[in-house]
């Protein structure tokens, strides 16, 4: 008979007996029960859906007994003897296979808990692994930076170094230059005190020379003096009264006839110095050092006698002449005009024998000229004409003298006249910008001057 009871259909004593060997088989771990473990053994922890998941399968099916299994069937006749005779096979079944079903139900259970810890431990310390990995790559991060700073460090140390070496040698170059110019100043000091002793004794001269009075006139022979100046008051002539030296001295000097400026240490060539006039303002206005060259004896020995009070200037006995040609003396002639003992010459050759000088040796001893005065009554044109070394003259000033007929002996190939106009020509070849003035027929002043130079004269008010 139909027995509607049970909820579940008829199943074949075959299909329960399977599924109890199923059972069997995985409590004697039959490998279909041990690929749970090995599932989750194997499974990837870092995944933890995929574990817990395999977790709750495992935590649901943990109790394998089937309480709730009912016999029933559906054969109207012989159901009921069915049903009781099945309920004797499961009676006995059950009796055999309930407590290893109940002791798997325990293992299960226990597994489930272990596996519950086990997983629980893992994900601890997979949480505390992330730290750890978090914790390295921040100790990284922070090794890197170190690493970049002591990078960093050491470039600016190697920078510093360098700046040390660098100023180490400039405080050895500056201590050395300091060294030398302590032995300079070492080597110099006896030449300084002798310059400055210079300087101190033509200072008090200055001084004492203008303290005297221009009335304190000194009557001796032919001679008479103002401060240490001595003048001439006859010539040789005995019927001229009086000469033109103090004129000439107050042209010179006190009206400064050619424009002398600051000379400050500056070396003078003073050709035609007659007695003294130019060396003297040249030295009142700073020159360090002055050459003389007078051809007539009487005034020489007065260009002595004037400067002899000075340091720094020397006085020489001698024509200068012309350069392209060796002589040893020239002929002085004195001027007709008794009044001007400064007019004499030798452009003519006739007179008394004096020594002479080539003008291009007295510039190759002196190396460089700073202002060169040239009064030579006429002999300034083959001084000049034939010189080889006057771009060693930085500036001249002087007089000309211009000659209409020149003598056969004094011609220079190449300057056919001395004139004014062919003398500035010449000196512009030369280099020099110049300015000249005509004071009366065949007479004039002229300056010259380099380009770029520092000038010590303004003759012609330029």
């Amino acid at each position: 008979m139909n027995d509607n009871r049970n909820n579940i259909t008829d199943t074949e004593v075959s299909d329960i007996m399977n599924k109890i060997k199923c059972n069997l088989n995985k409590r004697n771990g039959d490998l279909s029960g041990q690929s749970i473990l090995n599932s989750v053994s194997s499974s990837n922890l870092n995944n933890s859906i995929a574990l817990n998941q395999d977790l709750s399968f495992i935590h649901e099916n943990s109790n394998i007994q089937n309480d709730t299994y009912l016999i029933h069937s559906h054969r109207p006749i012989f159901g009921h003897i069915l049903k009781k005779g099945r309920e004797l096979v499961n009676a006995e079944v059950k009796r055999y296979v309930g407590p290893i079903l109940f002791k798997q139900s325990l293992f299960n259970g226990t597994l489930v808990r272990i596996i519950s810890e086990i997983k629980t431990t893992l994900t601890f310390n997979q949480d505390r692994l992330s730290e750890v990995e978090r914790l390295l790559t921040l100790n990284q991060d922070r090794l890197s930076e170190v690493e970049r700073l002591l990078t960093l460090n050491q470039d600016r140390l190697s920078e510093v170094e360098r700046l040390l070496t660098l100023n180490q040698d400039k405080i050895n170059k500056m201590d050395q230059q300091l060294k030398n110019q302590i032995s300079v100043y070492a080597d110099n000091r006896e030449h300084f005190k002798a310059e400055i002793s210079r300087l101190i004794d033509e200072r008090c001269a200055k001084y004492e020379f203008f303290l005297k009075s221009t009335n304190d006139i000194t009557q001796g022979g032919n001679l008479y003096s103002k401060g240490i100046m001595h003048f001439r008051k006859k010539s040789w002539d005995a019927s001229i009264d009086s000469t033109w030296d103090e004129a000439i001295f107050e042209w010179v000097v006190n009206k400064n006839e050619y424009g002398i400026l600051n000379l400050d240490n500056a070396i003078i060539l003073d050709v035609g110095a007659h007695i003294g006039s130019f060396a003297y303002i040249a030295k009142i206005k700073g020159s360090s050092r002055i050459y003389c060259y007078e051809a007539e004896l009487e005034n020489f020995e007065l260009l002595k006698e004037n400067l002899k009070i000075f340091n720094g200037i020397e006085v020489n006995y001698a024509a200068v002449w012309r350069s392209d040609m060796t002589i040893s003396e020239v002929l002085f002639q004195k001027n007709i005009n008794q009044f001007n003992t400064g007019g004499g010459g030798v452009m003519f050759q006739t007179g008394t024998p004096v020594p002479a000088v080539k003008f291009d040796d007295i510039l190759n001893r002196i190396d460089c000229v700073d202002l060169l005065k040239i009064d030579a009554e006429g002999s300034e044109f083959p001084i000049l004409f034939t010189s080889k070394q006057l771009f060693r003259v930085k500036e001249i000033v002087g007089e000309y003298h211009e000659i209409e007929s020149i003598p056969d002996s004094l011609k220079i190939l190449g300057h056919p006249e001395f004139t004014a106009n062919a003398l500035c020509t010449y000196l512009r070849e030369m280099g020099y910008i110049v300015v000249f003035q005509h004071i009366a027929e065949n007479l004039g002043k002229f300056h010259a001057w380099k380009p770029n130079v520092k000038r010590l004269s303004n003759l012609l008010n330029e």
